[in-house]
């Protein structure tokens, strides 16, 4: 599996059509995406990833990767392809949760796509080998102490485990709490006890 860096726009279609349980974020300071083998692999029409035609020619425009393209299939409708299937992706931004430190950031997003089934011992590495190459390719980036990432308390976060991360602590809200709906642009938050992982990186 190799891993590259994408523009947020591709990042936001992804998440939107296969992340099962948020939408994007807002925005990013990077994404990455892994994907495995060589054929061209169609991910979806372009009318369904995005939202707009405007959108779709930025993207377009954006897109000068030979391994991600737009193209017209046998039935003359638009569709993005990608060099390799996509086996998930992996936002970094700004974290939710104030820090006064401001060389924390956040994994605000990871998601798998719901055709990556691993049918072996090193497919089923894929997911922390994709969080671990991406960390990689950030901090050489961009200064970075630490990394946090939020999982829903019934997930296991093995990968994450397998990445560096370790627990943190647990998130219960209280019934009136409004998360972080007060800053701007925030969509409704999800309440749901979760767990905080950190992974130290300098």
């Amino acid at each position: 599996m190799r891993v590259q860096e994408v523009k947020f726009s591709f990042a936001k279609n992804l998440y939107n059509n296969f992340h099962r349980t948020n939408k994007a974020p807002i925005g990013h300071k990077k994404s990455y995406v892994g994907i495995v083998g060589s054929e061209w692999n169609k991910v979806g029409y372009a009318e369904i990833l995005f939202d707009s035609l405007d959108e779709i020619e930025k993207f377009n425009m954006s897109t000068s990767r030979e391994d991600i393209k737009l193209d017209y299939d046998d039935s003359g409708e638009l569709v993005v392809y990608t060099k390799g299937k996509i086996v998930g992706i992996i936002t970094i931004g700004r974290p939710t949760a104030r820090f006064n430190d401001k060389s924390i950031f956040e994994i605000t997003r990871i998601c798998f796509v719901p055709s990556f089934v691993p049918n072996n011992n090193k497919e089923k590495k894929y997911p922390s080998k994709l969080v671990r190459e991406a960390i990689k390719m950030y901090i050489d980036e961009i200064d970075t102490t630490y990394l946090v990432t939020y999982i829903h308390n019934n997930q296991s976060g093995k990968y994450l485990k397998y990445a560096g991360f370790q627990t943190d602590k647990k998130i219960i809200y209280n019934k009136d709490s409004k998360g972080w709906s007060n800053r701007k642009n925030r969509s409704t938050p999800d309440l749901t006890t979760k767990i905080r992982f950190v992974r130290k990186v300098a």
